[in-house]
């Protein structure tokens, strides 16, 4: 068998909308967690304080920094 570019996204389409159907929202939520830390595994620290300045005001974000620098 051999599928087209369009008739594999497609078939990677339907596969992604049938796995996405049988999640309940915890899946869902801990899946998305998931695909956004490995999406940023990457990143050096510019880089991620660089985007998360984007979603957070400067006070927020150094909340943020804040709970994970300190150790109680």
């Amino acid at each position: 068998m051999t599928l087209t570019q369009d008739q594999l996204y497609k078939l990677t389409q339907l596969y992604a909308e049938r796995v996405v159907d049988g999640m309940d929202v915890r899946d869902l939520c801990a899946f998305a967690i998931d695909t956004i830390v490995d999406n940023m595994s990457d990143y050096k620290e510019s880089e991620l304080l660089e985007e998360l300045s984007h979603y957070y005001d400067n006070e927020e974000l150094e909340e943020l920094v804040e709970s994970v620098t300190n150790v109680e």
